[in-house]
């Protein structure tokens, strides 16, 4: 049965308590990159029996956590599983897994615990931050750049997301970037994303060819700003997380041209194809091939304020305060702009 309104102390306490394993479901952003640290952080990690999760190729893969490679299965071994065990969900859109869970006969006798919940519940409460300046000089230029790929009519709501940056950064260069002056087809991941029609993948690796050459900030058209960027200028890098605690570079980031962490991340994109040699779509989110540069170099995804390489990683609440599934919106003393995740309305701030 579901879980809910746990915090992360109750949920740790309650395994600990019961000595049941736990069982993660999912091997996306938030099974790679944000479960091995929070179960580190927890010490948990030696309570972890397996991954669970319906992608095949992810079946063929292991997850680290704390030095240990632990095997990904399909989700037909629950029904096998002779040891006690409780369910964490590792999947930010979560519902479809809990309706499918919710099918089972084990249902009533398996508590199932959502991590993205709890790390949304966590993210309330974040401390304000005072060292926003790490430079006594302006290092980031004056410019906001942004992608509208796909030749349709921008909607309303979103050019309402475009005026808030004109109202409150009155003095920068905004910067559209669309097919007639970025080469979608110079990266194998764009040109697939591209003949797709999968617009936003196309954004994903464009913003970080764009920054790595020109500098700037870089907006996703869904980001609302409620607060003038000047002071975030001051540094040479910087990105924020979301309540997932993985980076994700459209909600907001900005750098020096030429920024090395900038480029780490655009090298892992050029790697990468939107098609697999199968034919299939890599699905795979933005959030992954930036986070993996991060964690390598030593970011910790604990939703805390670091600088990683001259990038400054900021907490959720500075660009990600709101929470598309549960639509929750909580802002902070420390936030600049509300990243609507193309939602169809806009605050009234």
């Amino acid at each position: 049965m579901l879980v809910e309104n746990v915090t992360i102390d109750e949920f740790t306490q309650s395994v600990k308590t019961s000595e049941r394993k736990i069982v993660l479901y999912g091997v996306g952003v938030i099974g790679q990159i944000t479960a091995p640290q929070f179960l580190a952080e927890q010490s948990l990690s030696g309570h972890v029996l397996f991954f669970v999760d319906a992608d095949k190729r992810k079946q063929e893969e292991k997850v680290r956590v704390e030095g240990r490679e632990i095997q990904v299965f399909p989700p037909d071994i629950l029904m096998q599983t002779q040891e006690e065990f409780i369910i964490l969900i590792t999947v930010s859109r979560y519902e479809t897994i809990l309706s499918c869970l919710k099918n089972q006969p084990f249902w009533e006798k398996i508590n199932v615990y959502v991590l993205p919940q709890m790390l949304a519940k966590a993210a309330e409460t974040l401390p304000k931050y005072y060292d926003i300046k790490r430079s006594s000089r302006q290092l980031i230029p004056k410019q906001i750049h942004y992608c509208w790929f796909g030749c349709n009519e921008m909607p309303d709501n979103l050019k309402k997301c475009v005026a808030s940056w004109q109202e409150y950064c009155p003095d920068y260069d905004i910067m559209r970037w669309d097919e007639t002056m970025y080469d979608v087809g110079q990266y194998i991941y764009t040109k697939q994303a591209y003949e797709l029609g999968k617009w936003a993948f196309v954004s994903d690796v464009a913003r970080l060819d764009i920054l790595y050459q020109y500098g700037g900030i870089y907006l996703d058209t869904d980001v609302e700003l409620i607060k003038n960027l000047d002071d975030l200028l001051y540094q040479p890098a910087f990105c924020g997380v979301e309540k997932w605690r993985f980076a994700n570079t459209g909600g907001g980031c900005g750098s020096i041209p030429g920024h090395p962490m900038i480029a780490k991340m655009l090298e892992l994109r050029k790697k990468t194809g939107m098609l697999y040699v199968d034919g299939t779509v890599n699905m795979e989110t933005n959030g992954f091939y930036e986070s993996m540069p991060l964690v390598e170099a030593g970011f910790l995804p604990n939703n805390k304020v670091q600088v990683v390489e001259g990038m400054t990683i900021y907490s959720s609440d500075f660009f990600n305060p709101y929470d598309y599934m549960t639509k929750r919106l909580c802002i902070t003393e420390n936030t600049y702009s509300i990243h609507h995740f193309s939602e169809g309305w806009i605050s009234s701030l």
